[in-house]
């Protein structure tokens, strides 16, 4: 019952996000700059993906089993290749650059997504900070933005490793798709609370205990991103979503945690 209810927890963040994205003054500015990043990131992949099947030439005019077959019959095989092959790839394209950039993205836009959740961190925790406390957040967010962004790379080689080994299940009827689902989710809920906590100094060693004792939370909320990310296009507008809500579940287990007293100066 205390995992469900952890699970509910995690699962609610990105819509809390949702509301103090448009109620609390300063945050929505910085979830533009790593949308904006993520939106053209997607596009060019997707127009990449269309140029590369755009090139994909199917004819049936060299095949010699169809030598003696009238030219009208081979130019309809050649006519409903191309249209099969859009028919194929397009989907295959969209969610091939979906899943690419949702995890390129968290590299890519990984200085922004820092600068977002540092934002977010300082609004809700700091509610008139000081310019010495400001100076001090600054500098400790700049100090770790290197190792963060080696930490989102990290995450998604991992992520990519474990999808690989979910796609023989793809072949079960009906259930086939949860482990994939599954292990998409745990990376997705571990890439958003990583993004404050690398930010604030913790190492890897240091978070792994903590996180597995909040595995739900997490979990929980990857179960949400993903979801959400089912909604077409609309990943472009949900990332900034993980973002704040990794930061608000990293500010509750501080509260709980004392995540401070291992965080490196």
């Amino acid at each position: 019952m205390k995992r469900l209810s952890s699970l509910a927890k995690g699962f609610r963040l990105p819509f809390i996000a949702l509301k103090l994205l448009f109620t609390v003054s300063g945050i929505k500015r910085y979830a533009i700059l790593p949308w904006l990043t993520n939106t053209i990131l997607y596009f060019s992949m997707f127009a990449t993906s269309l140029y590369l099947v755009s090139t994909l030439h199917i004819s049936f005019e060299n095949f010699s089993l169809l030598d003696n077959w009238p030219i009208e019959v081979v130019t309809l095989f050649n006519y409903s290749a191309e249209i099969l092959k859009w028919v194929f790839f397009l989907p295959l394209a969209f969610f091939v650059c979906l899943y690419t950039f949702s995890a390129v993205g968290m590299i890519v836009a990984s200085p922004l997504n820092d600068l977002l959740s540092h934002k977010t961190e300082l609004l809700l925790s700091l509610k008139n900070p000081s310019k010495d406390q400001i100076r001090s957040e600054q500098k400790l967010l700049y100090t770790n933005m290197l190792y963060s962004l080696r930490d989102s790379a990290y995450i998604v080689i991992r992520q990519l490793f474990f999808t690989l080994l979910t796609i023989p299940f793809l072949l079960v009827p009906f259930v086939g798709f949860l482990p994939l689902f599954l292990v998409t989710a745990y990376h997705t809920g571990l890439g958003f609370l990583s993004i404050p906590a690398d930010r604030q100094g913790l190492r890897y060693q240091q978070k792994k205990a903590i996180f597995r004792k909040h595995l739900w939370e997490f979990v929980g909320l990857g179960i949400a991103m993903e979801f959400l990310f089912l909604i077409p296009l609309t990943a472009l507008f949900f990332l900034p979503l993980g973002v704040i809500s990794g930061t608000l579940l990293y500010l509750k287990l501080d509260l709980e945690e004392n995540l401070s007293r291992h965080i490196r100066t």
